[in-house]
């Protein structure tokens, strides 16, 4: 009797001790997508349109769930949230209030209602970041930009300018 006992006190450790290892890996897996989407990215094309090259829209993420960027005539900044294997959501994008040309506020009209409905992102074999909005929809397709590889600071430094201009 006291084996049996003493077993089922073994299973109750083994059972506790893999809990902090299933959240281990959890907080793990997360850091890992956190640092892949970490950094500067050049916005390619939103769905099937491609983007007014004669000004970037830029998206910067940051490993503490922010993001940030240039959206064409106004900055953004606000949440990210990644849950799931390739699930992402942007949360309460706020917005600076500059008026541009029609061109640029109709695209960046269209890069921002997209953006708040991205769902979830992928990575290409190629490395661009593909980030999905509506089902059937081609996704916004953004590469890294390899020129400034922006380090924390400098993200930090853009979501404050992108705050204060709010």
């Amino acid at each position: 009797m006291s084996a049996v006992l003493s077993a089922c006190g073994n299973h109750q450790a083994v059972e506790q001790s893999m809990v902090p290892v299933a959240e281990d890996a959890a907080v793990s897996f997360y850091s890992q997508r956190a640092d892949q989407l970490s950094g500067r990215w050049l916005i390619q094309s939103i769905g099937d349109r491609a983007i007014d090259s004669s000004k970037p829209l830029v998206i910067a993420f940051d490993d503490r769930s922010r993001v940030g960027g240039v959206a064409g005539c106004n900055r953004f900044l606000g949440a990210y949230m990644l849950t799931g294997d390739d699930e992402l959501e942007l949360q309460g994008l706020k917005v600076t209030r500059r008026i541009c040309p029609d061109p640029v506020m109709m695209q960046e009209r269209l890069l921002l209602n997209r953006l708040e409905n991205v769902h979830s992102s992928r990575f290409t074999v190629e490395g661009s970041l593909l980030l999905f909005f509506e089902e059937g929809e081609e996704p916004i397709r953004l590469s890294r930009d390899v020129e400034s590889m922006v380090n924390r600071s400098e993200i930090r430094s853009a979501m404050m300018v992108a705050q204060n201009q709010g």
